[in-house]
């Protein structure tokens, strides 16, 4: 094996490496499946089998199901999401749901009973793994765009975008932030994401939950920046600041974006949890800095400032959080241990050496946590 050093392109190389699901070992057993939990429904047909445009990992899949029902024809486009096979690009936040799948979709279905931010139509959950190897959940597909997730502001589809939707894309990201966070996560039926055995929001477990995650995924590495890094989280972990449910990974690229800049879905909730709301606003605004500051990519006509989209969101929350600075390296630190899972996929499979494996420190998680604790 050469020792060219690898340079990882999109995030569809952070899930299941060694494990893609394949469509033609999915369809029958999906139709069976449909069968089963439909009876009503009859001669169900699969067409347009197909993956995410946008560098999503192979455990997603986009298709259209047509069907019969009281003698008339229906169709409906839908996306159907795998567990993981491994381990999650996220480390499990809760002991309180079964499996991945079943934390997203019952966090999108509270989120849509509940908020009015936009998530996409919550379909079936299946927790049992007999049908398709793995438990899954249906969504329906909604239309629209999504930013690419790697140098979003210097690609070419933020380019060809106007000013005026450039700025609504941001400020609307900004507003999900806002009705996520605002929604009664207790009245919701979401104390299962609280961490560990607590009855309550503990800042201190959440945290303590990625350092103990850290050291598997190190995986006998060293790596003195980043455990410096993380041994100061847990030392200055600040007083709990507004609890919420919080999405975790909040990134343009996780949103489907309507051609007016109107958000239409937030996506990937597999980071979702009960913790201070500082957290999203934090990881947010890390992303912000990653996207210009650390890429060079001047800032788009339209496009506002970090103050300017923090001020937007105390505008709409009456609050302002705290402690931004930590919960941005906090933000550094999760990448970098989705950067670290990767990489060992990668090994375990043969596809990489350790020596190959440069893109762990070569990356703006690592060089932000070099310059505070380098």
């Amino acid at each position: 094996m050469n020792s060219t050093p690898v340079v990882l392109q999109s995030t569809s190389e952070m899930e299941n490496i060694g494990h893609r699901a394949r469509v033609e070992d999915i369809g029958p057993s999906f139709i069976a499946w449909a069968r089963q939990h439909w009876p009503e429904r009859s001669d169900f047909i699969i067409r347009n089998w197909r993956a995410p445009d946008n560098g999503a990992s192979s455990q997603v899949l986009l298709f259209d199901l047509d069907w019969q029902e009281e003698g008339r024809a229906h169709s409906l486009g839908l996306v159907l999401r795998l567990e993981a096979v491994g381990s999650v690009v996220f480390p499990r936040m809760s002991d309180g749901y079964a499996t991945g799948m079943e934390l997203e979709f019952l966090v999108q279905r509270a989120l849509r009973e509940h908020s009015s931010a936009r998530v996409p139509p919550m379909v079936a959950l299946e927790r049992d793994e007999r049908f398709l190897g793995r438990a899954f959940y249906l969504a329906e597909i909604v239309p629209g765009f999504v930013p690419p997730t790697f140098s979003t502001m210097a690609s070419q589809v933020m380019k060809d975008l106007s000013p005026a939707q450039r700025r609504r894309m941001v400020l609307g990201g900004v507003e999900q932030l806002a009705a996520i966070h605002a929604m009664d996560w207790q009245k919701a039926g979401l104390a299962m994401l609280l961490p560990g055995a607590s009855d309550a929001p503990d800042t201190h477990a959440h945290v303590q939950r990625f350092a103990d995650d850290l050291v598997v995924r190190l995986n006998g590495r060293s790596l003195p920046v980043v455990e410096r890094a993380m041994d100061w989280l847990l030392a200055n972990v600040p007083a709990d600041d507004r609890n919420s449910i919080i999405w975790g990974d909040c990134r343009l690229g996780n949103m489907i974006f309507e051609t007016t800049g109107d958000p239409a879905a937030v996506l990937d909730w597999e980071g979702a949890a009960i913790a201070p709301s500082a957290a999203d606003v934090g990881w947010w605004l890390h992303y912000d800095w990653r996207n210009h500051e650390y890429e060079s990519t001047p800032r788009l006509p339209g496009v506002p400032d970090r103050s300017e989209q923090l001020d937007h969101y105390v505008a709409l929350t009456g609050h302002r959080p705290g402690d931004l600075e930590y919960w941005a390296t906090m933000a550094a630190i999760k990448t970098l241990m989705a950067v670290l899972t990767t990489a060992n996929r990668m090994i375990a499979n043969g596809l990489v050496t350790e020596e190959q494996c440069a893109f762990i420190k070569n990356n703006p998680h690592h060089h932000r946590l070099e310059k505070l604790f380098g």
